[in-house]
């Protein structure tokens, strides 16, 4: 399998980490003192969680990158360099795992505990997947044949986080720790660059995928019924917020494509052939 390859199951993995993470983070952010303990603990939990969501999110980036900047076989991680980077996603999502208990045995509401739970739970499942799948792995082909193996039961666990209903527990932060828009703290924003820069990656990827194999026509990008197309191949869904603002094709070493989520405090993230991924525009 070639490295370009490789990068289009990482883009898979990383589109759905990044839709998850994105949605998490809109259920944190809450003030430092509510007038009950019980509430005081809920949110001092959900603020702990959301920045060890950051942290895992950091450490699972950093695997990604490992292979996606990958430009030949050489360049791509050793099994040593794997394990460390395994062991730093499990050390973080385990975490996170043990503050987010605190968190549901604070929470009044037991369908708001119920969402809460189980969004964490698919976002553990996935960080665990990856995190043992790298620390275990013999070598850097061991690991993307676990990858390319699950992209199914990752799909599938996307899904399943479409189905929560994330606004009631949104709705429950409100009440609890105070205003959502004044306290989050930037990661509301964040979550959203965060889900600009996942999408366009992925997009920039699938680009570099398809220059590969093929010369013409260019690899337009629309946007129909909420996934994104490569001409006319499906190749994921579109995050909230998200639209394609702009792309351009000379040729295989000169195009570029960006994103933008009006959301975000960045807002616009650009992939291109010869800066990779960055904030800005294609112009």
């Amino acid at each position: 399998m070639g490295v370009l390859r490789t990068r289009h199951y990482w883009g898979m993995i990383m589109r759905t980490y990044a839709a998850l993470t994105a949605s998490l983070l809109l259920l944190a952010g809450c003030s430092s003192a509510t007038d009950d303990a019980s509430d005081d603990a809920f949110c001092a939990a959900i603020n702990s969680w959301s920045d060890l969501l950051d942290d895992t999110g950091v450490a699972m980036d950093a695997l990604g990158s490992s292979l996606s900047d990958a430009e030949a076989v050489d360049d791509l991680p050793t099994a040593d360099e794997l394990h460390v980077l395994g062991q730093e996603i499990l050390a973080t999502a385990s975490e996170a795992d043990a503050v987010i208990a605190t968190a549901i045995a604070n929470t009044r509401d037991a369908d708001v505990a119920e969402t809460l739970e189980a969004g964490h739970d698919l976002f553990f499942e996935i960080a665990l997947w990856m995190g043992e799948a790298a620390r275990d792995a013999e070598s850097v082909w061991d690991f993307i044949s676990v990858i390319t193996d699950g992209t199914d039961n990752l799909n599938q666990l996307g899904a399943e986080f479409d189905k929560l209903d994330g606004d009631s527990v949104s709705r429950y932060i409100d009440v609890t720790c105070g205003d959502l828009d004044t306290l989050f703290g930037g990661n509301a924003s964040q979550s959203y660059d965060t889900a600009a820069k996942a999408d366009v990656s992925t997009l920039g990827k699938e680009i570099a995928t398809y220059y590969v194999d093929n010369i013409s026509p260019d690899p337009v990008i629309t946007i129909q019924d909420g996934q994104y197309y490569l001409l006319d191949t499906p190749i994921g869904d579109v995050s909230t917020g998200n639209r394609v603002t702009g792309q351009y094709y000379n040729d295989s070493t000169d195009w570029c494509v960006e994103v933008t989520n009006d959301l975000g405090t960045v807002g616009t993230f650009r992939y291109s052939s010869q800066n990779g991924l960055d904030a800005g525009t294609c112009d």
